[in-house]
């Protein structure tokens, strides 16, 4: 049985997206961008993710474990010019942020979803 729950993020969700995110980039860029770079860029994570998740939210998503918010995923329409056409409205994940170690029950999830869309 699968254990995460995908939902449409709320404002109530802004903090936690923020705190994923901030640890995406320090893990991701540790090693590529400086550390001073990455603070920087996380002291504006709260109030980013404030914004942009409201109530008219269609399309921002947390992924939670045991009611614990664990990652972030966006989706838009696609924009592959090579799609066919009978696939309009094809939608794409913009955004995967995600620990490792969960990545393949998350696909799993996502996929479970999806097939039911």
């Amino acid at each position: 049985m699968i254990q995460v729950t995908i939902r449409l993020a709320t404002p109530a969700d802004a903090l936690d997206m923020a705190l994923v995110g901030m640890r995406s980039w320090e893990v991701a860029y540790k090693n590529i961008l400086s550390a001073e770079y990455i603070r920087e860029k996380n002291a504006t994570r709260i109030q980013q993710f404030k914004q942009n998740i409201t109530d008219a939210n269609d399309n921002s998503y947390v992924i939670q474990k045991h009611g614990k918010t664990i990652g972030i995923m966006k989706i838009a329409e696609s924009i592959d010019e090579d799609l066919d056409s009978n696939l309009d409205g094809c939608l794409s994940i913009t955004t995967l942020l995600v620990p490792p170690a969960t990545t393949m029950e998350i696909f799993a999830k996502i996929t479970e979803l999806m097939v039911g869309y």
